[in-house]
């Protein structure tokens, strides 16, 4: 039997959003697909902490290429993933 369940992961365990037809204890086998949207929150906490301690790197000459990085890296996962 297949179900598609959608859950949040708290840092431990995967929550549910929703009851699930399963018997408790059964043993099940998770394939875990990262939504977009929370890649793209994930993208934008890490931009916001990024600018607002770009005060703190305004004399190094790296701040922007791992700004790039960072922005490159979101658009190679994001591609990825609408690619699936």
């Amino acid at each position: 039997m297949k179900e598609v369940i959608e859950a949040t992961f708290d840092g431990e365990v995967f929550r549910p959003t929703k009851k699930p037809d399963i018997l408790p204890n059964s043993k099940v086998h998770l394939i875990v697909e990262i939504l977009p949207d929370a890649i793209t929150q994930k993208r934008e906490r890490l931009l916001k902490i990024a600018e607002q301690t770009r005060g703190a790197w305004a004399n190094n000459p790296e701040i922007d290429k791992a700004m790039e990085e960072l922005n490159q890296t979101y658009q190679q996962w994001d591609a990825y993933l609408k690619s699936l």
